[in-house]
């Protein structure tokens, strides 16, 4: 299906962000005497110098692009953020309504008039999903900071579930359906070929925002523990757990973009609560809640 070959544009898209290893994990000489190193005149050996990846630079470079755009991101991403929740939450309440009075009229619904009262309450439905898609597309267009190939490869998932929403309700009001049969048939082709695209598209889109927020957190942090001549006790523990906090949030977001996890619904919300929880922990260490300025900020 077409839907399948975009997303494996948008795999593409996001090779730089399957990182095999934590931005934590610095690569670093051991000390020892290698094969490469070079003698000098006080008899110290100089360790060969590790030469990067591919993928360590393209990460560097991501990293970097990352941090740099982010007061951009993070100011103008807010407005669309809110825009997209609240469109998503009136989406979701007002689904569950439809459902709860489509239950109770498909119950009451003598034969005869079954199948005309279980078309009428797929095709509210279908308009909810339509409102919704709408919104999903631009909320996923107006987020700042994010790679131009890999916004246009979120385009065509989310429009062809737009059309494909149109044109189920187009069927609808023209009679096409003469059966039950023939109504479930068609939903399942819409979930399977259509909404379950448009649905990874927008955990993908916001999972990659959550890497902005990681690595400014990665950033503040790192800055705050330079800036500090030592952390002792307390402060210390606290701070290698917050570490571990992060590098373990930022493997969970690298993940959701490795093929074999496609399948994964609804993750973004583990997701942010799990960078939540970190930007939490490092908030309350002492030693950085007396510097409002290395306090991270909350992601949305």
């Amino acid at each position: 299906m077409h839907s399948s070959r975009h997303l494996s544009g948008l795999f593409f898209a996001l090779c730089l962000l399957l990182l095999s290893s934590s931005v934590f994990a610095q690569k670093t000489g051991s000390g020892g005497v290698t094969g490469s190193g070079s003698l000098q005149g006080s008899g110290s050996v100089t360790p060969a110098v590790a030469q990067k990846t591919p993928e360590q630079i393209a990460q560097e470079k991501d990293r970097a692009r990352r941090l740099a755009g982010f007061t951009d991101f993070r100011l103008k991403g807010s407005q669309n953020e809110t825009a997209f929740r609240a469109a998503l939450t009136k989406y979701r309440t007002d689904r569950s309504a439809l459902r709860a009075q489509c239950r109770e009229d498909i119950r009451r619904s003598n034969k005869d008039a079954l199948l005309a009262t279980k078309l009428r309450c797929v095709r509210g439905e279908l308009t909810l999903d339509r409102e919704y898609y709408r919104a999903a597309d631009k909320y996923a267009q107006a987020i700042p900071g994010q790679l131009l190939l890999f916004k246009k490869s979120l385009m065509p998932p989310l429009e062809s579930a737009l059309e494909a929403v149109n044109s189920f309700v187009n069927a609808i009001d023209q009679g096409v359906f003469e059966n039950e049969e023939q109504l479930i048939t068609a939903k399942k082709n819409l979930q399977k070929n259509y909404r379950d695209a448009a649905n990874l598209t927008l955990t993908l889109v916001r999972a990659d925002k959550l890497l902005n927020w990681l690595y400014h957190t990665m950033d503040l942090t790192n800055t705050a523990a330079a800036e500090q001549n030592a952390l002792a006790g307390e402060d210390l523990q606290s701070w290698a757990s917050a570490k571990q906090c992060l590098s373990s949030a930022e493997q969970k977001v690298l993940q959701v973009f490795l093929p074999e996890e496609t399948q994964k619904k609804d993750v973004y919300r583990q997701l942010l609560a799990d960078l939540t929880a970190c930007t939490d922990q490092i908030s309350a260490i002492p030693v950085y809640a007396k510097n409002a300025a290395a306090v991270p900020i909350k992601p949305y």
